[in-house]
């Protein structure tokens, strides 16, 4: 993978229809897959209110991010490094402050993102599903990349295609990657990608690009539960996150040629 352009972050929102499709186990697996192709990455937990990111690792922070936000401590004092090798920013859970993100949250959180030293190379953002309040929508409209994990079920397209229109037509996002889960088949993702298009209509310009699907198994009564890394070592072995990782480093390359995040929210806020 080229590593250019590496003064300015690589924003990469992971979101979802609906919660419950395997988008945080998506975003922490796409984290691992840019850490081991060298990159510097920073996984952010998007659900202010509920976050849940350090419960799947078993990480914990000695400081808040309600406590950043209002001074108390440095941004850099709630970031956790992993044992994965990449670096997140846990969210808070059960806060009441952070429940409902308000313009000015939103902004003192960017702008905290924004001002880390040393600069990640990769961000992700792992979006509170299915939010389609404004604050929340401009978080994904700050970013270089947006990727939405659903899977065949016909429920979560209905729920991906309506997430879709609205984030076209209130943010003006047209590009989206898409990310099939729980998939027998690359025939079934075809089938998908198919019938995502028709529901979320011809009337809206967007563009829907699949960039890999997650395999399942169709003995439902044989699968077991597994952590999102035991699910990255299950399946780094075939390349399956790591090829992903390179077609959204290739989608968000160009934006980030443009300007960094700062910009982007500024213009989802003006535009």
């Amino acid at each position: 993978m080229s590593l250019l352009h590496k003064s300015v972050p690589h924003v990469i929102a992971v979101s979802s229809g609906k919660g419950g499709v395997g988008k945080t186990t998506m975003a922490i697996n796409l984290a691992k897959a840019f850490h081991e192709l060298g990159q510097k990455t920073l996984l952010i937990d998007g659900d202010f209110g509920l976050a849940n990111i350090h419960l799947f690792l078993g990480e914990e922070s000695h400081q808040s991010l309600e406590s950043a936000l209002s001074g108390k401590c440095a941004i850099q004092d709630v970031i956790v490094q992993t044992s994965a090798g990449f670096s997140i920013l846990p969210s808070s859970r059960g806060d009441s402050s952070l429940s409902y993100i308000t313009p000015q949250v939103l902004s003192g959180f960017i702008t905290l993102v924004d001002g880390l030293q040393p600069k990640p190379e990769v961000l992700i953002i792992d979006h509170a599903g299915g939010s389609i309040r404004e604050e929340e929508l401009q978080l994904i409209a700050a970013a270089h990349a947006v990727l939405l994990v659903t899977t065949p079920e016909l429920i979560e397209l209905y729920d991906t295609a309506e997430y879709i229109r609205q984030l076209y037509l209130k943010c003006g996002l047209s590009q989206f990657s898409i990310i099939a889960n729980k998939t027998k088949n690359q025939k079934e993702m075809r089938a998908m990608m198919i019938k995502l298009q028709q529901l979320v209509g011809f009337d809206v310009d967007v563009v829907l690009k699949n960039i890999g699907y997650i395999p399942c198994c169709e003995n439902k009564s044989r699968q077991v539960l597994v952590t999102p890394l035991n699910r990255f070592e299950k399946l780094s072995s075939n390349g399956l996150f790591t090829d992903m990782a390179k077609k959204v480093w290739d989608e968000s390359t160009l934006k980030t040629q443009l300007s960094g995040l700062i910009f982007f929210y500024e213009q989802s806020l003006n535009g």
